[in-house]
């Protein structure tokens, strides 16, 4: 039953994102106490996706490091460079502003991306 529930909203999942998105910044203030919950549900979601990776894919992932060094390179130095355009761009006045959007794009990139790979039984 679990898994029918799972196959289900995998496959709402587009929809799915954004609207909880609209959700959360319309019922912020009702959400905030929940806020704490946040890094554990983060831990819960890699920890899930990475319990079904196999002593193989390891090493394979060692034997090819190409793909995690370019993801770390996106995710590290590409997405931050991102993230401080777009802060000057729009907040080029306010300092802190452009440091919390570049912690916006970088914090969550890593779970979010483990995340979609394996709902779409992708290569952990």
């Amino acid at each position: 039953m679990l898994k029918t529930i799972n196959l289900q909203l995998e496959k709402r999942m587009p929809f799915l994102t954004p609207i909880s998105v609209i959700i959360g910044l319309l019922l912020a203030s009702l959400l905030d106490s929940w806020v704490l919950m946040v890094p554990w549900i983060f831990a819960f979601i890699t920890l899930s996706s990475s319990v079904g990776i196999k002593l193989e894919k390891l090493k394979n992932a060692i034997m090819h490091p190409g793909p995690i060094f370019l993801s770390l390179f996106i995710i590290q130095v590409v997405m931050p460079c991102l993230a401080l355009g777009v802060g000057h761009l729009f907040f080029s006045t306010d300092q802190l502003t452009i440091v919390g959007l570049i912690i916006a794009f970088i914090i969550p990139t890593g779970v979010i991306s483990l995340m979609w790979v394996s709902i779409y039984k992708g290569n952990a």
